[in-house]
């Protein structure tokens, strides 16, 4: 169907599995090319795909990248050029050939990665944000939060697994990966990341001095009683006290 409508990027995926489609086009019939088609897609696409083999690209070699651990992984030190994924769901929106997500899933052996973002169906550009989530042994044997990306390209969460935020740009044939900076600040100011069982969330949290430790209790055999302060409290203790100290204070002489 891809290959019938002009794109060409789309021939670089096999696999198993269903592909439940409810499309409907719109438009004039005269000169019908297939970036006119395309323009005219709207509906859904809900897929749910077994042992898909992308050959556009090794999607562990690039995450290894941005992480910088790739000599670490053996496995990952050369661009095999395809990715083998046990796994893929997730639901695209298309509206006048562009094709949306924010829940696509693709289970790879050694992560699970989440995707949202939009791919232009007319001109295959990419805009997609990607979060590799590496399940909990393949971290620990790749270095864990010793990796050279740590805190700047890669985080971990609390469960010891690394997590990598990645951007993709480029096109369907030629996808560029890159960190995603901004994800990463945005993780590390709320102080939740992803995990495996779900990298499109934000459960769980970050490992270190960024776990909440500024609020652990600076004697572990006793019970932590101080509660979090609350600013408003704060501040009307202040005043509160001003106050008390100006009532205290006998008046002046006349």
């Amino acid at each position: 169907m891809a290959k019938a409508y002009g794109i060409s990027g789309l021939d670089k995926l096999s696999g198993a599995g269903t592909l439940s489609l409810d499309m409907r086009a719109t438009g004039p019939v005269q000169a019908i090319t297939s970036d006119e088609i395309m323009r005219a897609l709207n509906g859904n696409v809900n897929l749910n795909f077994n042992n898909v083999r992308y050959s556009g690209v090794d999607i562990g070699h690039e995450l290894a990248g941005i992480g910088r651990f790739l000599n670490s992984a053996a496995s990952l030190q050369k661009d095999q050029g395809f990715t083998n994924i046990l796994k893929m769901t997730g639901n695209l929106v298309v509206r006048n050939g562009m094709a949306q997500t924010n829940n696509l899933q693709a289970l790879l052996d050694m992560a699970n990665v989440g995707i949202t973002g939009n791919a232009n169906l007319v001109t295959q550009a990419l805009n997609l944000d990607v979060t590799g989530v590496l399940s909990k042994g393949f971290s620990q044997q790749v270095g864990g939060t010793g990796i050279g990306g740590y805190m700047n390209t890669a985080l971990a969460n609390n469960q010891g697994e690394i997590v990598i935020p990645a951007t993709v740009t480029g096109t369907f044939q030629h996808p560029v990966f890159g960190p995603n900076v901004q994800k990463i600040a945005q993780m590390k100011l709320k102080g939740l990341l992803p995990s495996t069982n779900n990298p499109l969330g934000g459960a769980s949290g970050i490992l270190g001095n960024l776990l909440g430790q500024r609020n652990a209790n600076p004697n572990p055999g006793q019970p932590n009683t101080q509660q979090p302060s609350n600013p408003v409290d704060q501040l009307l203790d202040i005043f509160g006290r001003k106050k008390k100290q100006n009532t205290d204070q006998p008046p002046p002489k006349k």
